[in-house]
């Protein structure tokens, strides 16, 4: 690989002979480095991105290089990168004075920080990704009868919201929840809905974002109804149905359920840190709440409880072993899900490695790689939040930008003014029903339509491969063909969603590839994905097109 000129007799850079120009990360740190962006560009490096300090870029970058200023936006860029991750990353400091030793060493661990994120979705995504599409599908027609979240932009503007998870230490202050109610918007997930009943509190928004069956978080409720549910648009089709006064469908930022409202042109997406307590901020930050502050996010284990006592799930404890891993388990006679051991005792995770965390008051806190991964998601969104954040925990892991205050603090100061939630939603507006159903009855069909001539070309790009390993001919028609494909995998990209490990198994098949052969070979697994898929996924949308035009 060559080396690239420098841009000053301090920049220059020699990329390892193993490096991938379409696959591997290239971060030139601060500004004055365009020659480099240039030169990489030239090479045909496909991943350029430049953190600059405040204020951002001071020149001109090529196209599809992007300039990044703070910790959120690093977490986004990465975040929303499409394609197989960086198998290496380069950061490379300019001459900016902004960019010190130090500096670059804060930078470098961001970048760490959103690829384990970013790490993490994708094993999500892989394991669970196929199962989320086919719900998004078959969960078109509910979508397409509600008003999804745009509705609640900004509908509690400068109103308070108490995010409550169900850590340990929300224990010692669930006496003070009821005093919220009425003052200030709050917001849950569904795994603490059982200590919010036990408190009294009847929750104003709660979050269903799992692509598992939640009913068993409602069993034997008996509390109020929550104003509102705001359910995921690639959960399983049951969770329309959990009880709620409203439903507001919405999607996550990433790529599996994008084209989900990007269909219609709607803006109803929050970001995800991979927890539904980080789906719960970007919600009270979407609909204008501030101050804003968390309770029981403990993003940790003290003293081997993982839930409170009072919530669902609460009588688990966490094991540690003599190598540092850890599991829950819930003691002899425990219901509920998991793997009943020989003792009699149910344990409903896989070992993990425990980590370290910094303590809300001070030393450190036992962890593990996910709880760590959504602090890391917590601290970068702080750092550029124009909305005070208040970790009213009082307890587990520390928040960077965040302030730790007692929940006390908010009692006084949010209970002068009441709330009604209630009356709040009732004054949006719903839009036309029957124009979103035939929008989506639209979008359903055309994509029924794509598909079907995805596959068609897919299994014609089969044909010729096969036949191009003894026919020059066949080759051409094979180039032309493919290129057809992929322009009509445009409107279908959800397609490649699903089958993510697949796809890459075979384009990374295709890199190394060593003669025409390999070449052809791998595109025939690739053609034959793609075939399988379209056919797969005109099912569930002529259902969903059947149930709309109904």
């Amino acid at each position: 690989m060559p080396t690239l000129p420098p841009s000053s007799p301090q920049l220059s850079v020699t990329l390892p002979p193993d490096w991938d120009l379409a696959r591997d990360l290239f971060i030139l740190c601060g500004r004055g480095g365009g020659p480099v962006v240039e030169a990489l560009k030239a090479l045909g490096h496909e991943r350029v991105m430049v953190i600059v300090g405040p204020g951002g870029a001071d020149e001109s970058l090529p196209e599809g290089v992007r300039a990044v200023s703070g910790r959120g936006e690093v977490f986004e860029a990465i975040h929303t990168q499409a394609g197989a991750l960086p198998a290496q990353v380069q950061l490379l400091r300019t001459s900016d004075p902004w960019a010190s030793v130090e500096q670059h060493r804060e930078l470098a661990r961001w970048v760490e920080e959103a690829l384990s994120s970013r790490r993490l979705q994708k094993r999500t995504v892989e394991t669970i990704g196929s199962e989320w599409l086919l719900h998004g599908l078959r969960n078109l027609p509910e979508i397409a009868r509600r008003p999804s979240i745009a509705q609640l932009e900004n509908a509690f503007q400068g109103r308070p919201a108490v995010l409550v998870s169900p850590g340990p230490s929300l224990s010692r202050n669930l006496h003070l929840l009821p005093q919220l109610q009425g003052r200030a918007v709050i917001v849950t997930g569904t795994h603490s809905l059982l200590a919010l009943a036990k408190a009294g509190v009847s929750p104003d928004f709660v979050i269903a974002c799992d692509a598992g069956d939640l009913h068993r978080h409602y069993a034997g409720l008996e509390a109020q109804p929550p104003r509102a549910l705001c359910v995921e648009a690639t959960s399983r089709p049951e969770n329309f149905g959990l009880p709620a006064e409203r439903v507001y469908p919405f999607v996550s930022s990433g790529n599996i359920d994008e084209w989900i409202y990007g269909c219609v042109q709607e803006r109803a997406s929050l970001a995800s840190g991979g927890s539904v307590s980080c789906t719960a901020l970007s919600l009270a930050r979407w609909m204008g709440c501030g101050p804003i502050a968390f309770v029981g996010q403990d993003l940790s284990f003290p003293e081997g409880k993982y839930y409170a006592q009072e919530s669902l799930d609460g009588d688990a404890q966490v094991e540690l072993d003599d190598e540092g891993n850890f599991a829950l388990v819930k003691p002899e006679g425990a219901t509920g899900i998991g793997v009943r051991q020989a003792d009699g005792r149910l344990r409903f995770n896989r070992s993990r490695p425990a980590l370290n965390a910094p303590g809300y008051y001070g030393g450190t806190v036992a962890t593990s790689e996910s709880l760590n991964i959504f602090r890391a998601w917590f601290e970068a969104i702080a750092e550029d939040c124009p909305t005070p954040l208040w970790n009213c925990t009082e307890g587990g892991a520390y928040l960077e930008g965040m302030e730790h205050v007692p929940l006390q603090k908010a009692v006084d100061e949010w209970t002068r003014e009441p709330l009604d939630v209630g009356a709040v939603l009732d004054r949006l507006p719903r839009g036309d029903v029957d124009q979103r159903r035939a929008a989506f009855a639209r979008v359903a069909r055309e994509r029924i339509e794509a598909l079907t001539t995805c596959g068609k070309l897919a299994q014609d790009c089969e044909r010729l491969a096969l036949r191009a390993k003894r026919d020059g001919r066949a080759l051409e028609k094979l180039q032309a063909k493919e290129a057809k494909l992929s322009r009509a995998l445009a409107p279908v990209r959800f397609l490649s969603l699903s089958v993510q490990a697949d796809i890459e198994a075979a384009q990374e098949k295709a890199r190394q590839a060593r003669d025409l052969d390999e070449n052809l070979a791998a595109s025939v697994q690739l053609f034959r994905v793609v075939l399988e898929q379209a056919r797969k996924l005109r099912t569930p949308l002529q259902q969903a097109l059947t149930a709309l035009e109904a």
